[in-house]
């Protein structure tokens, strides 16, 4: 994402998108003062760098979730780094003097490093919206090409001038990736408070490393709450809804949101506490996610296989 920040500003949208089913792209118009720009992908580099390389090795990885992490090879680490560039390079060719260039997100932390490599020396910010895992201890990652593969991709982000996370303990273990990835530097790697940051001296640059929880806005949500029902979906939803007490979650269908396990501890609770049948009612909404991935389409039928089984009692 690239800003130029003039007063009059304009900002400039970069998005990768691919021929694929499976791969939505919203239709909807952007705002008046953001010039959205795609970066096609061939099928090839959607499944190798967006499917296996994102979403089966960077996601389940950093969630810590085994089970979904595909081995990392070295056709999707040469694809995690050609796309990256291939994004660098659309980026270079529009950016301007005086533009700040935000990048966000796990699948694009190898861009800032294509970045600098192409000669752009402008203030690069990134946004970490997922978790990041403390580094394996040595023994047991010196041959582990995933281990060293997650290095490489925090390492990355140290090409930017401000790296943001969620939480302090993010921030700290991002620390510890590139403490283990520079041996010969020190880095402090303490918990950062929260909307703090600290300074780290690396390539030549000073990054700052900060802390900056994130949410919904409270008093929107408040006011929205409060207002009139509208929407048919929702008048019908709230038709539904006829327990005195509701338990209620919406969010994507991904094996990370802890949507099976609130079904089995509905489950369990209805059994140790059956005086609560008919009292304690919940409805979950999961929409589709990622659905060309095994690891969501199995996830997806045990979701289903356990609302079936709540709703047959």
């Amino acid at each position: 994402f690239q800003a130029n920040a003039t007063n009059d500003t304009r900002y400039r949208l970069f998005r990768e998108v691919v021929n694929n089913p499976f791969m939505e792209v919203a239709d909807n118009q952007p705002p008046a003062n953001v010039d959205a720009r795609t970066i096609r992908l061939s099928d090839k580099d959607y499944k190798t760098y967006y499917v296996s390389g994102a979403n089966e090795f960077t996601w389940p990885k950093s969630h810590g979730i085994k089970y979904a992490t595909t081995i990392m090879t070295e056709e999707i680490s040469e694809d995690l780094s050609s796309v990256s560039k291939t994004i660098a390079q659309a980026i270079e060719k529009d950016v301007q003097p005086d533009d700040v260039i935000w990048i966000h997100d796990y699948q694009n932390m190898l861009v800032a490093m294509e970045l600098r490599k192409l000669g752009v020396q402008n203030k690069i910010c990134n946004f970490h919206h997922i978790p990041v895992p403390a580094p394996a201890p040595i023994d047991v990652a010196k041959n582990d090409e995933g281990h060293q593969m997650m290095m490489n991709l925090f390492d990355g982000l140290t090409h930017c001038d401000v790296v943001n996370f969620q939480t302090g303990e993010d921030a700290s273990n991002f620390l510890k990736w590139v403490a283990l990835a520079h041996p010969d530097l020190e880095i402090d790697h303490e918990s950062i408070p929260p909307f703090e940051s600290r300074t780290i001296d690396i390539n030549g640059r000073s990054v700052s490393v900060g802390n900056f929880p994130i949410s919904t806005n409270p008093e929107h949500n408040r006011k929205k709450s409060a207002s009139p029902i509208e929407s048919k979906t929702a008048l019908s939803i709230k038709e539904k809804l006829v327990a005195p007490y509701i338990l209620f979650s919406t969010e994507r269908l991904d094996y990370t949101k802890g949507i099976e396990e609130r079904l089995h501890a509905y489950i369990q609770l209805m059994e140790q506490r059956p005086e609560l049948c008919g009292q304690v009612q919940m409805m979950v909404g999961a929409e589709p996610s990622r659905v060309d991935i095994q690891a969501y389409i199995d996830y997806g039928q045990r979701v289903k296989s356990l609302i079936e089984q709540i709703n047959s009692r």
